[in-house]
């Protein structure tokens, strides 16, 4: 009645007006006509209006002040718009793809579609042509059904959570269309406030693994801090400032004492030196033999060292470096020294007894290589194949021949370099060198000919701080692994980069893997972790924790053959040995706090929930906080949704069954969460008349526009009958009913509630089988508990497919995506949901 006063009173005014003509079927002429919403003239203040030479003539406009009149959504062209309940058929493309959904991971207001494979993550990015064509591919190892999507951090682009083998892997979205990789941390040590701390990799301390140790030596200790064994034991040292270049320590066995039985002699020498120290002391790592094999790994203090009489002192910034530089097959050892007549490098050579090496150096002998206060020496390796070490020092390289060091250099340097790594970058069975130099760009690699040293050059894109070699891809070529400072300028990033070496070619430009702040070392070696002996070198990078300055932080970057190297969050359980693989990734409100927390599975049952911390990362439970399901893991969908209005999501879990002949009744559980515990709060069994295959869709949503979140549960059945199924577990004030089948739902098989008339209650759409086709049917909400079929609404080929709902084009409508298997392959379908007004 007050709409047909109110249209009553402007006939009444007008008749007293004269208006003139009046241009039809124009924005501006003071007449809301069929295809407007309004005239810009008639704006009240709470609603705007495009002007009639805008981007939006006589439509609603809203913005972040102006909210769209009820019913209507805002578009990213800031267009509001009434959802008209009809589609038309927009792109399509076929992908690789084991599971999909849809995030706004670059913070366009435009979904876009993620799909897993067994190898690659693809960002598909939502446009305005809804197209689907602009695409980003990041290698992974990716598990089907192990895909989460949410906003972890604090910004305004959606974030994604995938399972792999090695652990679960966060990529952060961004504005700029890349996914930054979260690196969770594997461990931490405290050195106190020194500055420097050794470490060496490539220590295999164990007979019968593949895996290296790390061993550290920081503040007044050695020892291997990030090994599984809690009864490892910890040497003493005598003092706490090291000396050695960019925190490397020389690893290598000194003594003959090998088992000639067993061949499998663990014991590894470290020498240690200190800034200012007037001896060498010699330190032994050692882990399990064949006669003990559960042994923990020991650090002991051998009781040999290397005096260098009260004239001399270990230079500060120089290294200890272990080498064959006599030529008799025993290790010997190089240093560099400060003497009352200047600098000096010097050869202990280790001693042979009746044809064996016995562990014990000679006095320090001098070689003949001109110093002075820029010298360092910063590595060593055979540079001219004649089987005896050379030393490379920032001023040049300088051969070695039967124990004595030519004077004149084989390669001198015109500018002195800060750091070297030796790395055969081109496989050919030699030892190249690369370099850089301090605060320059670019890694000089002098490629050995043989005969001569070629130079190439590796350009980055700002200063190289630190380099690593080793084979982070397992393709038995070495790569060459870099921090370097980021190139944005913040000097307190520093970016993890490798260029990727190629057979007889020319090394990869670097590849960026990671960014940290504060590195302060980066080593290689192929680390005891997720990914077990894999065989491919992995890379530790130490980090001064920015909370903490005397905290040391180690991620371990994981080597892999599609060269990508992350650092996962991996899964605890000491009651189940053996690396725990995810078999499911869910986000949800699981302890109130308001930050997204991480729920995922492993593969021997036990089920974890990891507290969000509002940063993009997850903390790791407490020790024991997690439990184990009723029914097998390996065949569950999973869910989360505040079922009882408390703050704190509930999880509920499907089974999924892969037996295509079915199995009849499919059981539906819902916990109530916990850190420590999950308590199962409702247990339904799914009816069926016919055998079902299980669960496709497990999702909450408010069917009934009650305010109550319902789980919705799609379930396959036999291709062949036809017989699939939509079930619904209605919310009474907070508490799941058994699951009921939907009206009319035969032959359905996936479902959404989507927004498609602008009421305040959303419709159920679902993929139901037809014949031989795929039929998207619409429900709407005619009472609480209450669907009732109202059309249909597309149609595809194929019997058995999915659904997503998500606004790609960014208008504000949702779209749907329909996808089908097509052999190897999925074929993806869009259709687009019309404005009201193109249905006028």
């Amino acid at each position: 009645m007050r709409r047909s006063l109110a249209a009553l009173a402007v006939l009444a005014a007008t008749s007293c007006a004269d208006l003139g003509d009046v241009t039809t079927g124009t924005c501006g002429n003071g007449v809301v006509e069929a295809g407007e919403d309004c005239e810009a003239d008639a704006a009240d203040g709470t609603r705007l209006c495009g002007a009639a030479d805008g981007a939006n003539p006589c439509f609603f406009e809203c913005s972040t002040e102006v909210a769209c009149p009820d019913g209507y959504v805002c578009g990213v062209d800031d267009r509001c718009r009434l959802p008209g309940g009809a589609f038309r058929a927009g792109a399509s493309l076929s992908l690789v793809a084991d599971d999909v959904s849809l995030a706004d991971v670059d913070g366009d207001h435009r979904q876009d579609l993620i799909a897993t494979s067994g190898s690659t993550l693809e960002v598909r990015f939502g446009s305005s042509a809804a197209d689907l064509s602009s695409a980003l591919v990041t290698p992974v190892s990716t598990p089907s059904e192990a895909l989460a999507t949410g906003r972890i951090d604090d910004d305004d682009t959606d974030d994604l959570v995938v399972a792999t083998a090695p652990g679960l892997l966060t990529y952060l979205g961004s504005t700029d269309r890349t996914l930054d990789p979260f690196s969770y941390p594997v461990g931490t040590f405290e050195p106190g406030a020194v500055a420097t701390f050794g470490v060496a990799t490539g220590v295999d301390t164990r007979a019968a693994d593949l895996d290296d140790e790390v061993v550290l030596a920081w503040d007044d200790q050695l020892g291997v801090p990030l090994a599984a064994d809690a009864n490892l034991a910890v040497a003493t040292l005598p003092a706490d400032t090291l000396s050695m270049p960019a925190q490397v320590l020389s690893v290598g066995r000194l003594a003959d004492n090998r088992d000639v039985t067993t061949d499998a002699d663990p014991t590894l020498d470290v020498p240690i030196g200190f800034t200012g120290g007037d001896r060498v002391f010699l330190y032994q790592v050692s882990g399990p033999t064949d006669a003990d094999p559960v042994a923990p790994i020991r650090t002991q203090n051998s009781g040999v060292t290397v005096d260098l009489g009260t004239l001399e002192t270990l230079r500060g910034g120089s290294g200890l470096f272990l080498g064959y530089f006599d030529g008799d097959g025993c290790l010997d050892l190089a240093l560099h020294v400060d003497a009352a007549v200047g600098q000096r490098l010097l050869i202990a050579h280790g001693q042979l007894a009746a044809q064996v090496c016995t562990g014990i150096l000679g006095a320090p002998e001098v070689a003949a290589i001109p110093t002075d206060d820029t010298l360092r020496l910063l590595a060593v390796a055979d540079l001219d194949g004649d089987g005896t070490t050379d030393l490379i020092t920032s001023g040049g390289f300088y051969r070695v021949r039967n124990g004595q060091v030519d004077a004149t250099p084989l390669l001198a340097f015109d500018d002195p370099i800060n750091d070297a790594v030796v790395v055969d970058l081109n496989g050919d069975g030699r030892a190249d060198v690369a370099t850089a130099r301090e605060g320059r760009p670019d890694v000089d690699v002098l490629i050995n000919a043989g005969d001569a040293f070629n130079r190439f050059v590796i350009p980055t894109s700002a200063a190289v701080q630190r380099m690593a070699a080793g084979d982070f891809d397992g393709d038995l070529v070495p790569d060459l692994g870099l921090v370097e400072l980021d190139s944005t300028g913040d000097a307190t990033v520093l970016t993890v980069s490798v260029a990727f070496g190629t057979f007889l070619g020319a090394p990869s430009a670097p590849v960026v893997m990671d960014r940290f702040d504060g590195i302060t070392g980066l080593v290689p070696g192929r680390l005891i972790g997720a990914d077990g002996t894999d065989g491919v070198d992995d890379l530790l990078v130490l980090r001064r924790d920015p909370t903490g300055a005397d905290m040391v932080e180690a991620t371990v970057l994981y080597g892999s053959g599609a060269r990508a190297m992350v650092s996962p969050l991996t899964l605890p359980n000491p009651a189940a040995p053996g690396v725990q693989q995810p078999r499911a990734a869910v986000l949800g409100q699981l302890d109130g706090d308001g930050a997204l927390d991480l729920f995922t599975v492993g593969n021997r049952g036990a089920t974890y929930v990891f507290p969000g911390d509002d940063a993009g990362g997850f903390r790791m439970p407490e020790v024991g906080a997690w439990t184990t399901v009723t029914f097998g893991v390996d065949d569950a969908l999973w869910a989360t949704g505040d079922v009882d209005g408390d703050g704190v999501d509930e999880i509920a879990a499907a089974e999924r069954h892969q037996d295509r002949a079915g199995t009849g009744p499919v059981k539906v559980i819902v916990f109530e969460p916990a850190l420590s515990t999950l308590d199962a709060a409702v247990v339904a069994d799914v009816p069926a008349t016919d055998q079902l295959r299980g669960a496709r869709r497990l999702a909450f949503a408010d069917l009934d526009g009650d305010g109550d979140l319902d789980l919705l549960i799609g379930l396959l059945g036999r291709p062949s009958l036809g017989n699939h199924r939509i079930a619904i577990a209605w919310n009474h004030g907070g508490t799941l009913a058994d699951a009921t089948p939907l009206v009319d739902g035969a032959g359905c098989m996936d479902a959404a509630a989507v927004e498609l008339d602008g009421d305040p209650q959303p419709e159920l759409v679902a993929l139901c089988a037809v014949g031989d086709d795929l039929v998207v049917r619409r429900w709407d909400a005619s009472e609480p508990d209450t669907l009732s079929p109202s059309g249909e609404l597309a149609d595809v080929p194929g019997d058995v497919g999915a659904l997503e709902p998500g606004d790609v084009d960014g208008d504000g409508l949702t779209d749907l995506l329909i996808f089908t298997r097509a052999q190897a392959s999925v074929d993806v379908r869009v259709f687009l949901q019309h404005d009201a007004h193109d249905l006028d």
